[in-house]
């Protein structure tokens, strides 16, 4: 039975991760005082790991653990509104050719605002640009599911308002 617990906690870190603790809870029915149980368990065979970060405890499959540096960067740029902007459209436009001028008017930030931003994502290894003449490709390097749940769990009510800021402007 116990294992039973465990694996179903497991899978939901798995499938969610930066999961918090509280929506871990929730998701899996079980009480408090068994979610501490498994999660503990968990850690100890190194088969998750967690995070806190201002009060949540964020929890993460184990491979995840030496990217543990890169998740902490990439929830503080997630805190600020012009990266959360940048890293938001990267989700949706992945992959295309444009030019950061373009990419400046479709987030209605400064290109020089832009520019600055760029260049300490590269730096601590969050996004990638690729040129092609003056078309440049900027590319995530953190999976998107990591993103997008740590934008939900840690963010829901600026990552909604953002989401429905380009889903207003933008064909999508």
């Amino acid at each position: 039975m116990f294992d039973d617990i465990r694996n179903q906690i497991f899978e939901l870190i798995k499938q969610n991760p930066g999961i918090h603790f509280r929506k871990l809870q929730d998701i899996s029915g079980h009480e408090v005082g068994v979610v501490t149980y498994h999660t503990k368990v968990l850690e100890k065979s190194k088969d998750i790991f967690s995070i806190t970060h201002k009060g949540y405890r964020l929890f993460f499959e184990y491979k995840w653990h030496e990217n543990r540096d890169q998740v902490l960067k990439l929830i503080g740029y997630l805190r600020k509104s012009t990266p959360r902007k940048l890293l938001i459209y990267l989700l949706l436009k992945e992959n295309e050719q444009r030019s950061l001028k373009q990419i400046a008017n479709d987030i209605d930030i400064a290109p020089s605002t832009l520019n600055w931003h760029i260049k300490r994502l590269i730096d601590d290894n969050i996004i990638q640009a690729k040129r092609y003449g003056r078309m440049v490709t900027l590319v995530l390097t953190v999976d998107h599911t990591i993103v997008r749940t740590i934008g939900n769990e840690i963010f829901p009510s600026r990552w909604e308002k953002f989401l429905d800021y380009i889903n207003d402007n933008f064909q999508v």
